[in-house]
């Protein structure tokens, strides 16, 4: 492919270096693809909250996809493509996971929501939250009282996200969800699930992005470092892991590139759109 339209970029791991900052290079790198006319899309797991300000507003940043593409957000006008989960699906999701010794944050609207009454070090260390996590909820999460009460409440959730004490409650709630076939459900970590609707997933975000730009998936580089980039990979004409991602995405990708401390937007600009940066 000698012209790619649109480079979707995972965020932790990807664009985000180990510290959660995101270089100066990468930031120039990103302006730099919107003067070559390709879309640079940040393509994450996290809620619009959740996303940092400076790839958020980045005036090189037309379109953003979110909460595992369960929302495609048009920022210049602030219109919203979603796929979300219906209130009655996501209660079937909950039941699940209530049943099972869990800690879950939802993200819906763009914001994200956790149980006030259970964000101490010793809650967060039964259900193996992990550290990147407990930033992101201290630094961004809604604390709410009577949480399961209002959640159960809430319409078109975005994800689902849950911890769990018991690697076989994990497991086997893995397989009862998909086995349902109403939602779609992704790891980042080995105690980690995310669990969104069906139609949502980075994959079919790309691909309905494509749609909304008139452009073909062939024409796109996706690139990431865990287990929810999978079906972005799959979506991309040019899959591209990092080099500090994992096993399973290496062997699926095109290429491995760089590490994320290693400015990865600048390197894909500048060994796949040939522009020195």
């Amino acid at each position: 492919m000698d012209t790619w339209k649109l480079v979707a970029c995972d965020l932790d791991g990807t664009l985000m270096r180990d510290d959660m900052s995101v270089s100066e290079e990468n930031l120039y790198a990103i302006a730099q693809t919107a003067e070559l006319d390709v879309e640079f899309v940040p393509c994450s797991g996290r809620t619009l909250c959740e996303i940092p300000e400076k790839v958020r507003n980045h005036p090189g940043v037309h379109w953003i996809i979110h909460s595992n593409g369960a929302v495609i957000l048009d920022r210049r006008n602030g219109q919203r493509y979603p796929a979300c989960m219906t209130r009655e699906v996501a209660g079937r999701v909950l039941d699940l996971l209530y049943a099972c010794d869990t800690h879950i944050t939802i993200r819906q609207g763009g914001q994200s929501y956790a149980d006030a009454a259970h964000q101490t070090p010793e809650d967060y260390a039964h259900n193996r939250v992990y550290a990147a996590h407990r930033s992101v909820l201290a630094d961004y999460a809604v604390m709410l009282d009577n949480y399961k009460e209002r959640i159960y409440a809430m319409e078109d959730i975005e994800v689902i996200s849950v911890f769990f004490h018991s690697d076989q409650e994990m497991a086997a709630c893995w397989k009862t969800l998909e086995e349902s076939g109403e939602v779609t459900v992704v790891s980042t970590a080995a105690v980690h699930l995310e669990i969104m609707a069906a139609s949502a997933g980075k994959g079919n975000a790309l691909r309905r992005l494509c749609r909304i730009l008139d452009i073909s998936p062939a024409e796109t580089i996706g690139m990431g470092d865990s287990g929810n980039d999978l079906p972005l990979m799959r979506a991309s004409g040019l899959a591209l892991a990092m080099g500090n991602g994992s096993e399973v995405l290496k062997k699926e990708a095109d290429a491995v590139i760089c590490r994320n401390d290693e400015h990865a937007v600048r390197y894909v600009l500048e060994k796949y759109l040939r522009c020195k940066a």
